[in-house]
């Protein structure tokens, strides 16, 4: 998985971001983690809906579309829940710490940007593949992937 930060008006807004772009790592997403802790979030790529099925813990989810732009902001999802839709155009899912959201001016519109930090290494259980590179490539597949 390639890590790194999103940044909010050219700020890093949240300082360690896993990005899950594999089919088992967006099925996976944070099922069977204990906690988010504050700072850290999953990004879960090719993502215009969330299940809260299985989880242990309530999230807050930032819906993306393809231009890092958000689409909708969900606070407080709580687990059991069958679905969450980003709506129109949401291309990725942020997945945060509860609470996290009402600390920062992110609603629809607001612009984010992705920044690749391959030394992070997220403390929830989701690690970086062994070999993945700077560029955030893995070392067994050209695409990454």
């Amino acid at each position: 998985m390639q890590t790194g930060q999103l940044l909010l008006n050219e700020q890093i807004w949240i300082p360690c971001v896993t990005r899950a772009a594999t089919t088992w790592q967006r099925m996976r997403g944070l099922l069977g983690c204990r906690t988010l802790p504050v700072g850290h979030g999953l990004l879960i790529e090719r993502c215009g809906a969330i299940h809260m099925i299985g989880m242990r813990f309530a999230i807050d989810v930032v819906f993306l579309d393809r231009t890092w732009r958000v689409c909708r902001v969900c606070r407080n999802v709580r687990p059991g829940r069958l679905m969450v839709a980003g709506g129109w155009g949401a291309a990725r899912a942020l997945e945060v710490a509860t609470g996290w959201l009402q600390t920062t001016d992110v609603t629809p519109g607001t612009q984010l940007d992705w920044q690749v930090t391959p030394t992070i290494t997220p403390a929830y259980g989701l690690r970086p593949p062994v070999g993945a590179s700077a560029s955030g490539r893995s070392a067994t597949s050209p695409a990454g992937r």
